[in-house]
């Protein structure tokens, strides 16, 4: 993870304000990072049934889904997350993908973005 944030750190210098959206419904890893400013805002990673990694201070969207439903099981306590949590997010952050079914774009390699001042 730290080899992934050293990446974003390098991309912040450059954009001040951006996000990142990973999920993966097979082996149910998700992560979101977020910058505002050129800082670390929030990172999180879920992996394996477990969050492997977190940095700052969980957002109000964060807060807000039911994302992180802790529950109990012989006594262990447990969070999970999945892919429509991190869509959520990213519809309240910046922009799910869910919303690019209808942009009619030609197939390329790029950048998809959505600039906001409300970061």
């Amino acid at each position: 993870m730290n080899e992934v944030l050293g990446f974003f750190e390098q991309f912040s210098s450059k954009i001040k304000n951006f996000c990142y959206f990973h999920t993966d419904r097979i082996s149910e890893a998700h992560a979101w990072v977020r910058y505002c400013d050129g800082r670390l805002k929030r990172a999180f990673y879920f992996s394996d049934g477990e969050i492997a990694y977190q940095a700052g201070v969980m957002s109000e969207g964060e807060e807000d889904l039911s994302m992180f439903e802790v529950g109990e099981d012989e006594g262990e306590t447990y969070v999970f997350v999945d892919e429509e949590d991190v869509h959520t997010l990213a519809a309240q952050w910046s922009l799910s993908p869910l919303d690019l079914v209808d942009m009619a774009c030609e197939p390329s390699t790029g950048f998809v973005c959505k600039v906001s001042n409300g970061l």
